[in-house]
């Protein structure tokens, strides 16, 4: 894990790591960059990213906040599913 200005990122075999769509992974606190750590840290011989949730959950969200078209498909998405099936 290491501080770069406002944010905190996680290396793997001394290299950064990018989003799917390769955007920096860049995290907005310790405490989050720390939890990715350790899942990643918790890898045996190979990755699991499925024994991952939050690095997978924070790379998604990187991913749909810099795109304009997954933003709002995210949103449309949300949305609909507030509507149809919450509790009012």
């Amino acid at each position: 894990m290491h501080f770069h200005g406002p944010h905190y990122t996680v290396t793997l075999d001394g290299k950064k790591l990018k989003t799917p769509d390769g955007h920096p992974f860049f995290l907005p606190t310790k405490s989050l960059a720390e939890i990715v750590a350790i899942e990643f840290n918790s890898q045996v011989d190979y990755l699991r990213t499925s024994s991952m949730p939050m690095f997978g959950i924070s790379k998604a969200a990187i991913d749909v906040g810099q795109s304009e078209i997954l933003k709002k498909n995210s949103y449309n998405r949300m949305h609909k599913f507030i509507r149809s099936d919450t509790v009012r």
